[in-house]
């Protein structure tokens, strides 16, 4: 007989299996320029996000991306997407960024003109 969290790991495992079915989701670490295809509504048309990965938190089911953009009046815009959430298409990587040294780049938020 499997223990509890045998049962709940293996549960967890099919579930995420069947949320991330036909996503397209490469590999990127923080610092990375991503693009991210999401749906606000149903009846909306696809929109994209592009920005700077600053944080990616792994945690099965709820693993999430955050991401950094600055618009073009110079506003910063921070956003984090579950990527099982059904409203995310797609992750794509745009551009490779250069050896960082932290899994989350929280300081480029002071840092404007860096991203």
């Amino acid at each position: 007989m499997k223990s509890l969290k045998m049962k709940i790991a293996a549960f967890n495992q099919i579930e995420r299996d069947r949320l991330m079915s036909g996503k397209v989701i490469e590999d990127f670490r923080p610092g990375d320029v991503i693009s991210v295809e999401y749906k606000q509504n149903a009846k909306q048309k696809d929109n994209f996000f592009v920005g700077t990965c600053i944080g990616v938190t792994k945690k099965g089911i709820m693993s999430k991306v955050t991401v950094l953009k600055m618009s073009s009046h110079g506003v910063q815009i921070v956003r984090s997407f579950i990527t099982s959430h059904p409203s995310v298409i797609s992750i794509k990587l745009n551009r490779k960024a250069k050896k960082h040294n932290r899994a989350k780049l929280y300081y480029l938020k002071s840092k404007a003109d860096k991203v």
